[in-house]
């Protein structure tokens, strides 16, 4: 056998020692468990967004535009006069575009449509049915809904977090004494995330004047905040 091969062959046999070696994995000292959670408060909003505005139509876009700018001026004044700030009354969405006959042949230009929505922040919401009110008074002939929030959330990511974390240690408690184990220390949290659930827009405007008709406070719900936890335990055989 010449150097060479000697070589490669104690390299050979070297290799298969080693792969002999790793046949055998050697069994982990601790296990782990991973358990989730999620956690749920509901907190009333303070907040309130009312869209609404107005649409016009007329021959010409000049014109259009006009008429749906002296309204909502009108609307904006009006809304100002309630004691809403004026950081808290904006446009947000302006459209103007033509209209076409629908006679066979080619379209005609007999017109123009065109529209403004107003967005307002109310941070009183006793204020929302007279704000509704006002702009119908000033010519808003459009409403878009109500969408309710909270100002300060932290609060409330908290609670939720800490259910979440509740819960979550609860059920790894429950699953070590099923299997009849010792729940050992915490090797790693993970927060998922934190998810608000608004309630519903108010789209009817029909209620809306309703309840400011009566005097009542236009009834927000609940908001609701999940979030949501990953904890790793070690766990030891008794």
């Amino acid at each position: 056998m010449t150097k060479l091969s000697s070589v490669f062959w104690v390299a050979v046999c070297s290799l298969g020692v080693a792969f002999g070696q790793k046949e055998v994995a050697e069994p982990a000292e601790n296990s782990v468990l991973t358990v989730h959670g999620t956690g749920e408060f509901s907190v009333s909003p303070d907040l309130a967004t009312v869209r609404l505005g107005v649409t016009k139509q007329s021959s010409n876009a000049q014109k259009t535009q006009q008429q749906i700018n002296e309204v909502s001026q009108k609307i904006f004044d009006a809304i100002l006069a309630l004691g809403v700030s004026k950081e808290n009354i904006q446009t947000s969405n302006f459209m103007l575009f033509p209209v076409y006959d629908s006679r066979p042949g080619e379209p005609q230009i007999v017109g123009y449509r065109g529209s403004n929505i107003i967005t307002v922040k109310v941070q009183r919401l006793a204020r929302i049915g007279p704000v509704v009110d006002i702009a119908l008074e000033a010519g808003a002939n459009q409403f878009e809904g109500i969408q309710f929030d909270v100002q300060n959330d932290l609060e409330a990511r908290r609670q939720a977090l800490k259910i979440a974390v509740t819960e979550a240690k609860a059920k790894a408690q429950a699953i070590a004494e099923g299997l009849n184990v010792t729940l050992g220390k915490v090797i790693e949290v993970t927060e998922g995330g934190v998810t608000f659930l608004p309630p519903p827009m108010v789209t009817q405007m029909a209620a809306v004047r309703r309840e400011a008709d009566v005097g009542a406070s236009i009834s927000p719900g609940q908001t609701r905040v999940q979030a949501q936890v990953t904890i790793r335990y070690r766990i030891d055989s008794h």
